[in-house]
């Protein structure tokens, strides 16, 4: 018998971590073993199943193995509210700077920070502050998140979104570092903070409400006549098959299922509708639930 199945015998996590000793219930005293006998799968194993009443010794237990993708997987898991020890303060620190470092930026600094070159700071600095403010407030139902560390936006050959709750990053080739994309890019990285542990939020839905955001930075709407018109002409069919059916995602029809949701007079039912679908809820239940109407009144109401 390996390690890990003893250890699942006596208890399916420890019940106390101390520096790298484990404690796990058994039959008359606790067991106790160091994570150091233990491989990488098998200390993942292990903290990954510990309650949430001991996150920190988890995280910290991650870092002292050199764990990060871990330790950041476990923090992100973490209420909104979660405020770190001092220790594990100065180790969040010291990573976001080490980040910030290779980036060529200093550690204190705006919220947002902008990794480019010279010639685009100035242009973009207030493009980024209206792409935010406009994802912000279409977003106001939920708590912005509080990363540690700033946000970076990064001029790179590849767009990418590199999602974790320290310093995270938005990668962007020269062509795309505009309103819109770094408006659907917020919308997104701000969106994946809402995710309940492995569960990511529905493509059609992350989509489409990086679509309405690009309107709202833009000035441009969405318009609601012209929203029900799209999903009218797409029909209940397809829309089903958007929201439900997993079907691949036209960001037009995607932007105009979501519209709805963050409506000036609906966008305070977001929380609850988000909150829903986390929790394995069907879309259309979703909508019933959190704003009172179905896929039909999708195309005949605004």
């Amino acid at each position: 018998m390996d390690i890990v199945s003893a250890i699942a015998v006596l208890s399916p996590f420890p019940v106390e971590i101390d520096q790298d000793r484990l404690y796990f219930a058994g039959a008359f005293h606790p067991q106790c073993i160091s994570a150091q006998i233990l491989n990488k799968e098998q200390r993942r194993l292990v903290l990954q199943q510990t309650p949430t009443r001991n996150p920190e010794s988890s995280i910290m237990l991650a870092l002292r193995f050199d764990d990060e993708e871990l330790a950041w997987s476990l923090l992100n898991q973490l209420s909104f509210k979660f405020v770190p020890s001092p220790d594990l303060d100065l180790r969040i620190k010291a990573w976001s700077a080490k980040q910030l470092a290779a980036l060529k930026l200093n550690a204190e600094g705006p919220n947002i920070r902008l990794a480019l070159s010279t010639s685009h700071n100035q242009k973009l600095r207030r493009k980024v502050q209206r792409a935010e403010t406009s994802v912000r407030s279409m977003l106001s139902s939920l708590p912005w998140p509080m990363w540690f560390g700033p946000l970076v936006i990064h001029e790179s050959e590849q767009a990418a979104i590199i999602s974790r709750p320290i310093t995270p990053l938005i990668q962007l080739p020269e062509k795309q570092l505009n309103e819109e994309e770094i408006s659907k890019a917020l919308c997104r990285i701000a969106l994946e903070r809402y995710q309940q542990g492995q569960s990511a939020l529905p493509e059609w839905l992350m989509t489409g409400l990086g679509e309405v955001a690009v309107h709202k930075t833009l000035g441009t709407g969405p318009s609601p006549k012209r929203m029900l018109k799209i999903r009218s002409a797409a029909g209940l069919q397809n829309i089903r098959d958007l929201c439900v059916n997993n079907a691949i995602v036209d960001p037009k029809l995607a932007c105009a299922v979501c519209a709805p949701l963050v409506h000036t007079r609906n966008k305070h039912k977001l929380a609850s509708f988000i909150a829903l679908i986390n929790n394995k809820v069907d879309a259309e239940s979703a909508f019933k639930i959190a704003y009172g109407r179905d896929f039909k009144s999708l195309i005949e109401n605004p």
